[in-house]
């Protein structure tokens, strides 16, 4: 190869990566004007969504607790486990706890799933005991 053909080669290879660098910050601004349309469309649900795409993990995790125990209590109760999930999660629950007053006081995940649970089945109890 010649000097010529290299330096050509590189300017080429210099090209396509502007080019790619280009397309990203596109990607990316188009990817910021949805979720602030989102936002906008639907604070609620905009906003759990926004703060799942944290940078820090522990804020991305909290956020999407909420819909991750939606998820384990659906998929469990269709294969009839969702006993067996619960008392898994509460017995983990009791076993984390510092203290007993402490144990299902948090907003973790096993609280969530409860209080799905509580949502969903309890509602049925709650009607049929009242009438």
């Amino acid at each position: 190869m010649t000097y010529q053909t290299q330096e050509q080669q590189l300017q080429l290879i210099n090209q396509r990566i502007n080019q790619l660098h280009q397309k990203q910050q596109s990607f990316r601004n188009s990817t910021i004007v949805a979720m602030s349309s989102f936002l906008a469309a639907n604070i609620e649900s905009g906003l759990m969504r926004i703060l799942g795409y944290h940078r820090d993990p522990q804020t991305r995790a909290t956020f999407m607790e909420d819909e991750l125990a939606r998820v384990f209590v659906t998929i469990f109760d269709v294969k009839h486990l969702r006993h067996q999930l619960l008392l898994n999660m509460f017995a983990k629950e009791v076993e984390m706890a510092d203290c007993y007053q402490m144990i299902l006081r948090g907003n973790g995940l096993p609280t969530k799933m409860m209080s799905f649970c509580f949502k969903l089945y309890g509602s049925h109890y709650l009607l049929r005991a009242i009438q």
